[in-house]
């Protein structure tokens, strides 16, 4: 299983889309992600948002 989440899930206009094996190595390919959107520190607002946002997919 892998952790996944795309800018689209959290209510942004852009097709980037990311996965990982943990939530943790998910986050920092958010966190570098988030810079192209003008965000060099993500809002705890934002960042409660993008978490709720994170989905569990089954890799066969």
């Amino acid at each position: 299983m892998v952790k996944s989440i795309s800018c689209s899930d959290v209510g942004i206009d852009c097709d980037w889309y990311a996965a990982a094996k943990t939530e943790g190595e998910l986050m920092v390919m958010v966190e570098n992600h988030a810079k192209v959107h003008g965000y060099f520190e993500i809002p705890n607002e934002l960042l409660l948002k993008i978490k709720s946002a994170i989905r569990d997919e089954v890799v066969e």
